[in-house]
């Protein structure tokens, strides 16, 4: 058996996580640590299922990270030159303008799965208590974030492969 495995992002599709790398994963690795943003997050309640996640999360099979930060590229052009850049986006309010904090982007995340029910309510609580949350800019040694450290990976020569 091998020590520990991250699992993010896996498929191409409509789906980004898939229940067959999930089973494989926890048959093969003593640690199994999910970092899921709002997307494998929702994929992951649909693929296993609330119950089976939170049995394995109770069982210490596996461990869940969430990060309400999105990464991605903005494209800015200006007289015909074009600048890209790695961002993270976050949702930070709803419409009625009532700020989001991570317990209530959970509760969104379940709600647009399960539906907004007594049930949903249960197990964004059950869920809140067996997960961690995670700030991808706020990491310990990197003062500017995970984008700025991919955008000086990008402009180091010796980073790209020709």
């Amino acid at each position: 058996m091998f020590e520990s495995a991250l699992i993010r992002k896996h498929t191409e599709g409509q789906l980004s996580v898939d229940a067959g790398i999930i089973a494989e994963t926890l048959l093969f690795y003593g640690n199994v640590h999910v970092l899921a943003d709002n997307g494998v997050f929702t994929d992951l309640i649909r693929v296993i299922g609330t119950d089976s996640l939170i049995c394995l999360l109770d069982r210490k099979a596996l461990s869940l990270s969430f990060t309400r930060d999105i990464l991605g590229v903005y494209n800015n052009t200006q007289n015909d030159i074009s600048v890209h850049r790695f961002v993270s986006i976050r949702l930070a309010a709803r419409q009625n303008k009532k700020r989001i904090n991570d317990a209530d982007q959970v509760e969104l995340v379940v709600e647009n799965v399960l539906g907004k029910t007594r049930e949903s309510k249960r197990i964004t609580r059950a869920l809140l208590d067996r997960i961690r949350f995670k700030n991808i800019n706020d990491c310990p040694g990197l003062s500017r974030g995970i984008p700025a450290l991919a955008q000086e990976d990008i402009l180091n020569p010796r980073s790209i492969l020709c």
